[in-house]
């Protein structure tokens, strides 16, 4: 199994986070340190690309649930997951990752459709 690792990128206001490898426990702390961060920075728009995670443990899932509650609930941004291949989306989903997070199948769909989100916002949740 491939070593994991995380390359950040932004575009615009959205941070851009490309999981690669397995994730699991310190995979998900890594992550959840990451956002913290940009959090704190006033970034809060996410997207985790997702096409080079071969596989993902439930400690990992459970990392991304509180990634994501805490994005939502505390700063009310976004989380897109882009590129889940078949195995990943399914796990996702019975896990209930995507009853709270959106999945797309591209880089610029993802993007597009935190820009369409926010957009609905209420002009607190956007403000910086």
């Amino acid at each position: 199994m491939n070593e994991f690792s995380i390359t950040a990128q932004s575009i615009d206001e959205i941070r851009v986070f490309a999981v690669n490898g397995y994730f699991g426990w310190d995979s998900g702390k890594q992550l959840q340190t990451l956002v913290d961060k940009d959090l704190g920075q006033g970034i809060k728009h996410f997207i985790f690309e997702l096409s080079n995670c071969q596989m993902i443990s439930s400690p990992g899932i459970v990392s991304i649930l509180n990634v994501i509650t805490k994005v939502r609930d505390e700063f009310h941004g976004n989380i897109v997951l882009a590129q889940l291949d078949q195995v990943l989306a399914t796990v996702m989903k019975v896990s209930g990752v995507m009853n709270l997070a959106t999945a797309s199948n591209s880089l610029a769909e993802a993007v597009e459709l935190i820009r369409n989100s926010s957009q609905n916002l209420p002009p607190e949740a956007n403000a910086s």
